[in-house]
């Protein structure tokens, strides 16, 4: 994701702008329910070509976890953290 975010965003990555909002006084929402997440939709979607954009160099090419499981593993634990995203919202408004 880091990597993602320095290629696209030049190296402004969102724990800098948080930061900046922050100084100037802005509110920051953390789960904004209109967020996207590419790489989680993209894995729930089984495109690992546009996985592969948001993973580190070379992880997809690696003997520990293959693609497919990847894939499996995004979608199973995908309900959850969609819940726990919910759950925390108020707390963070």
């Amino acid at each position: 994701m880091l990597a993602a975010e320095r290629e696209i965003a030049g190296g402004l990555i969102h724990n800098t702008a948080d930061k900046i909002l922050a100084q100037q006084g802005n509110r920051l929402d953390p789960f904004p329910r209109q967020a996207r997440y590419p790489l989680s939709q993209a894995l729930e979607d089984g495109d690992l070509k546009s996985a592969r954009a948001f993973l580190p160099e070379g992880f997809a090419d690696q003997p520990l976890l293959t693609p497919a499981e990847l894939v499996e593993l995004a979608r199973a634990i995908s309900p959850k953290v969609k819940q726990l995203t919910e759950d925390m919202r108020p707390m963070v408004q």
